[in-house]
């Protein structure tokens, strides 16, 4: 199981104070073992932990001025580990473009 947020905003809509909450609401029911955002300013962090940790370790990412985001949090699925390379979001770079997914 697991929970995805995202948005993209020219406007500011977005607070870092609403970009917590999501994460944190979201990891209550859908995933304590990975969470993972991924920014247009700061690219790809995700731990292989719950998202209260991701929160208070990381402040920076909670930029008003971050414009888009890609968050997602996730319950342990694979032979019960809590692995990062399983936390998402994943990032695929090619020659010229950047691919950033959740599923």
């Amino acid at each position: 199981m697991c929970g995805i947020l995202g948005f993209s905003s020219s406007t500011g809509y977005a607070t870092p104070e609403k970009i917590r909450l999501l994460l944190l609401f979201m990891s209550q029911d859908r995933g304590t073992d990975g969470t993972g955002v991924w920014t247009k300013e700061m690219g790809e962090i995700k731990i292989a932990d719950c998202a209260y940790k991701f929160i208070a370790d990381r402040p920076e990412l909670f930029d008003p001025c971050t414009s888009t985001i890609l968050g997602h949090v996730r319950k342990k699925s694979y032979h019960g580990q809590s692995l990062l390379m399983h936390t998402q979001p994943f990032l695929i770079e090619a020659q010229t473009s950047k691919i950033v997914g959740v599923h």
